[in-house]
């Protein structure tokens, strides 16, 4: 039996907001997984990377630039970046050996190490699809998604995916977003109702993980490996942190028990400025 090899992809676009959240992730992903992830950086290779990539480059991650596919007009969507991130870590995957990607976002930390699956897994959701846009691009795609709990909810990250079937899942994946933007409402998380349907599209039913806590419940203690933080905190929000101006203010958070969900992003973030801070000095000597 061939060994899983699991390449850990997380996808970006090429400015200060998305940098330091990969610097983070860098960090978070070296120290706790204890491997280098691949960080596919959208609109790199038009532009040349910025600081913060080059830096991750530099303390082992796999750095990749690759074209922005965002599109323009109603079809102006970030998930379209996300979903070539899918084929760029698929043509990647490949040439290294991979046997699984586990694409991710920027924006979230380990708080331990994951034994990851070896099949098809996605972290659980509760978007249900027999509803609005979805239902109707589901009818539009001929697919009966029943009462199945693997077809009628939605997929969130971390996607854990089979080499052999990322590739045409990246492209289904990229389509039904396409038939989103074409349908007045649609929404950012649609997204991952878009990862759903394809996955029906493509006929593989996931297995369904709680790998992923959000600092929505911000003072929840830290039980899931990762932690996603999409949401803004009384006195902390990423969204914040938008330009290097704002450094200071960023790596300097306020100090909070790391056993508490919010405290745990704010220690990653201070670790990893330290981290990355250490291998700037050494570099410099």
């Amino acid at each position: 039996m061939t060994e899983s090899k699991h390449l850990v992809v997380i996808s970006c676009e090429n400015w200060y907001y998305h940098g330091w959240q990969a610097q983070v992730a860098t960090y978070s992903c070296l120290k706790r997984q204890k491997v280098a992830p691949m960080i596919v950086v959208h609109g790199g290779y038009e532009e040349g990377l910025t600081g913060e990539f080059l830096a991750c480059r530099e303390a082992g991650a796999l750095v990749v630039p690759s074209k922005n596919y965002r599109g323009e007009g109603s079809r102006e969507w970030a998930a379209r970046n996300t979903a070539a991130s899918l084929l760029d870590g698929y043509h990647k995957g490949k040439q290294l050996g991979a046997t699984h990607i586990v694409l991710m976002d920027p924006d979230m930390v380990w708080t331990r190490r994951i034994s990851w699956p070896t099949t098809l897994a996605v972290d659980r959701c509760p978007n249900d699809l027999r509803g609005g846009l979805a239902a109707k691009i589901a009818e539009d795609l001929g697919l009966d998604l029943g009462d199945d709990p693997n077809h009628t909810w939605g997929a969130r990250v971390p996607y854990v995916i089979p080499i052999e079937i990322a590739k045409d899942l990246g492209e289904v994946w990229w389509q039904i977003m396409d038939l989103f933007c074409e349908l007045p409402g649609w929404e950012w998380s649609d997204q991952m109702r878009a990862f759903a349907l394809a996955l029906a599209v493509v006929g593989r039913k996931p297995q369904r993980l709680k790998l992923t806590q959000t600092n929505w419940e911000y003072e929840a203690p830290v039980e899931a490996p990762l932690i996603h933080y999409a949401y803004e905190y009384r006195t902390w929000y990423k969204k914040w942190f938008t330009d290097p101006a704002d450094a200071s203010v960023l790596w300097n958070p306020a100090r909070i028990p790391p056993n508490y969900v919010q405290g745990w992003i704010h220690r990653e973030i201070v670790c990893a400025h330290a981290f990355f801070t250490a291998l700037e000095k050494a570099a410099a000597a």
